[in-house]
């Protein structure tokens, strides 16, 4: 009988034990996976902070090192950390990622890596190599905000040099800080840029007496507008004065000291990814110093571009160039060449 009575205080104490609740358990916050963060409306994004718990499961949220979503989180760190918002609104950008004014593709004075080979004939051999050296640095943007508007200031250098297979011939160097603005598809440019001329020694030596001072300090003025739906079509042009001119074999005037160029550009301003797509370029120069002779390069060729990329692009074309030379110490020189090349653009 005792047995019984225990067995029952024992269940019934159990019993009320498990009717008991139990206390709350504080839960961990969702966190949303990072693709859900990067596709969702920009509305509902929120700032995306840098990975810096591990996770508790392998890879658990968390970008394999190099993938797109790796380089997309860092990036956007980056970026944020060189970005400052002035008191209505306006962001102020550090280095950006991005021009505002794309050099033109068949404007010869335009910083890049490029090489070209060409039919010229020179005093030893009968090609030419014509390279570019240079590029362009973003300093910094401010883009008002609620506008399709931005503003921006670069620096860019270029040594433009002429080879033979032993010398080099000719050599423009170049620097420049350009004003760069943008309103929807309507771009403008303002800089100063500087363009000096030297000879190679070899031809100096063989060619004695030989001009070498070739100067000009320009203030340069863009327009440029994209056109079509996809506004793969670019029109601009250019006006020049240079406000520093020495060239000993041409009389100082105003007309002299300027020069104008238009052109246009075709391609496919998406990301091609690796299928590449066509384009098409011309440039038409005008210049004082050449008796407004006009200056034509043509270009046809493949490009392959990542618009996000720093020298996102890379073109192989051919080229044809009639006109006065585009080197300074050269400047009352016919060339009539075709040439093939390649070339890595901003």
């Amino acid at each position: 009988m005792l047995r019984h009575v225990v067995v029952g205080c024992w269940l019934a104490a159990c019993g009320v034990a498990a009717a008991q609740p139990l206390p709350d358990v504080p839960k961990a916050p969702a966190v949303a996976p990072l693709s859900t963060l990067l596709t969702a409306p920009a509305a509902q994004q929120s700032p995306l902070p840098l990975l810096t718990a591990e996770p508790s499961a392998p890879f658990a949220d968390r970008p394999l090192p190099g993938s797109l979503l790796d380089e997309f989180s860092q990036q956007y760190e980056a970026n944020k950390a060189f970005r400052t918002y002035t008191w209505r609104g306006a962001a102020i950008t550090a280095f950006p990622n991005t021009l505002l004014w794309d050099p033109a593709l068949a404007v010869k004075k335009d910083p890049r890596m490029m090489a070209l080979v060409s039919s010229l004939k020179n005093y030893q051999s009968d090609f030419t190599l014509d390279t570019w050296i240079g590029g362009t640095q973003t300093v910094v943007r401010v883009a008002p905000e609620g506008e399709d508007t931005a503003i921006q200031l670069d620096v860019f250098g270029l040594v433009k040099t002429r080879l033979t297979p032993e010398d080099i011939i000719y050599a423009d160097y170049r620097f420049g800080f350009p004003i760069t603005f943008q309103r929807g598809p309507w771009q403008a440019k303002f800089a100063y840029e500087h363009t000096s001329a030297h000879i190679g020694d070899r031809l100096i030596a063989r060619e004695n007496p030989i001009i070498r001072s070739w100067v000009r300090d320009e203030i340069v003025l863009g327009l440029g507008r994209f056109l079509g739906e996809r506004e793969n079509l670019r029109v601009y042009g250019h006006v020049a004065y240079a406000w520093l001119y020495v060239d000993p074999r041409v009389v100082d005037t105003t007309e002299a000291r300027t020069r104008y160029d238009i052109g246009f550009e075709y391609f496919d301003r998406r990301c091609t990814g690796t299928a590449g797509t066509p384009f098409v370029a011309a440039n038409f120069e005008w210049r004082g110093d050449q008796n407004y002779t006009t200056n034509t390069n043509l270009q046809v060729g493949w490009l392959w571009r990542n618009p996000f990329r720093r020298e996102g692009m890379f073109r192989v074309f051919a080229e044809h160039y009639r006109g006065r030379s585009p080197y300074g110490q050269l400047s009352n020189v016919t060339e009539n060449f075709t040439s093939f090349g390649i070339a890595f653009d901003y």
